[in-house]
């Protein structure tokens, strides 16, 4: 396995994170949507309570008023329905990243644990499966007769991997 293919799993968790945080601020921009929806429902409901019960106008002519706010209510809810349908496919292609990502994760430990050299294996396994940096791995795995550093441990594994 090369460092490109071990390092496969860190892209795919950084996409879905990054995916994660577009749902999330469509969810924050639909609930403003949804504030500005109700906002033309009470204007149409305000010119209506200024009509007649009989559909006659009580004091001026509302008409145009009223569609225009129809216009716009319609307008918002389509758009609002176009982005319940994007993050629709969104948290569907999310759900499909991460069980690609376990798939990946699967099949990285698998490698990693066939590797003979137990170092490797640790040094791999915390940058890779637990994806942290280069200098962490080396805090991990250095001690006072042997420090480590983030460009030894980093070399040491290009070394020891094919590719």
């Amino acid at each position: 396995m090369t460092i490109k293919e071990l390092s496969r799993l860190y892209w795919l968790r950084l996409e879905i994170d990054n995916m994660d945080e577009r749902i999330s601020r469509m969810y924050k921009d639909m609930l403003n949507s949804n504030k500005r929806l109700q906002d033309i429902r009470d204007t149409i409901d305000s010119i209506k309570s200024q009509l007649g019960g009989n559909g006659t106008h009580v004091k001026g002519d509302h008409s145009d008023a009223t569609s225009n706010a129809a216009l716009h209510l319609i307008k918002a809810s389509d758009k609002l329905n176009s982005r319940l349908v994007l993050m629709n496919k969104l948290l569907a292609e999310i759900e499909g990243k991460r069980e690609e990502s376990v798939a990946e994760e699967i099949q990285l430990t698998q490698y990693i644990n066939s590797i003979e050299d137990l170092r490797l294996r640790v040094m791999l396994s915390l940058r890779f499966v637990d994806g942290l940096s280069w200098g962490k791995v080396a805090e991990r795995v250095g001690h006072d007769s042997e420090p480590a550093t983030a460009a030894s441990v980093r070399m040491y594994c290009f070394r020891n991997v094919e590719g």
